[in-house]
């Protein structure tokens, strides 16, 4: 049984359970996920209904996936962008392929990439406990150079100290978005468009919070949003909002977003 096995066999089977991973990770937490556990179901019952000749369902289902293409194409329009800039990030970042990257208990990061990130998780909390409204914005493989134009040019090293000088209230770069690229703040006091595309958000949510997600949902950019009202820290990614994370929650946002 085993002779029969090739390493082709292998090679196939492991791009596959990498391909099926990279989507379980973009659609995780997402409605996307929802509707795709809804057309595997889809997938099984017409896996069903072929093997025990069921011509009738057989039928309905078989005309419904002459249209899948298309259908895919429409419902995950979104979903399909950001996996295709999740492959060519790995690339044009040199990324490789190793069990570190696979299983996300077993990550590795630089030793820069964590020195900054403590620093923004200290920023961000000593700004949450004054009620310091922050926008911090990190960039992936776009560098959001139009945005960082917008702003004023720094270049500086990430600290704690520098971050919260930013957002100081008596600061004339506080009500902008901070830029980091490359664990470098690049800018501050940059404006961010907001997307006519998102009307997935409560009425009650502020400026800063739709500019986040507006500046993550056509990028893998992420940004972290502090409440000036509550204090309330919150992250933006792929579109997505998500509330009031604990500090062990941010973390693993950010680090993930290093993979």
């Amino acid at each position: 049984m085993f002779e029969d096995i090739r390493v082709l066999n292998l090679v196939d089977v492991a791009i596959l359970g990498l391909l099926l991973y990279l989507i379980f990770r973009l659609l995780k937490g997402t409605t996307a996920f929802t509707v795709s556990v809804g057309l595997y179901i889809l997938i099984l019952i017409y896996g069903i209904a072929k093997h025990f000749e069921m011509p009738i369902l057989s039928s309905f289902l078989g005309a419904f996936w002459d249209l899948g293409i298309i259908f895919v194409i429409v419902i995950f329009r979104q979903e399909i962008r950001r996996f295709l800039m999740l492959l060519g990030k790995n690339v044009l970042t040199g990324n490789k392929f190793s069990i570190a990257r696979i299983l996300p208990m077993a990550m590795t990061y630089k030793e820069k990439e964590l020195h900054m990130m403590e620093a923004v998780l200290e920023a961000c909390y000593h700004m949450s406990e004054e009620k310091t409204g922050a926008l911090i914005v990190f960039t992936g493989t776009t560098e959001l150079k139009y945005i960082s134009q917008s702003g004023t040019n720094t270049d500086a090293v990430v600290s704690s100290k520098i971050i919260e000088t930013f957002f100081n209230k008596t600061s004339p770069l506080h009500d902008g978005a901070l830029i980091i690229n490359k664990n470098r703040i690049k800018a501050a006091g940059c404006i961010l468009p907001i997307s006519q595309e998102i009307t997935n958000l409560p009425e009650n949510v502020g400026t800063r919070h739709r500019s986040a997600v507006s500046v993550t949902n056509q990028n893998d950019a992420i940004a972290i949003i502090v409440s000036e009202e509550n204090g309330n820290i919150s992250i933006a990614k792929q579109g997505l909002l998500f509330y009031n994370l604990n500090k062990q929650q941010l973390l693993k946002e950010l680090l993930e977003q290093t993979v």
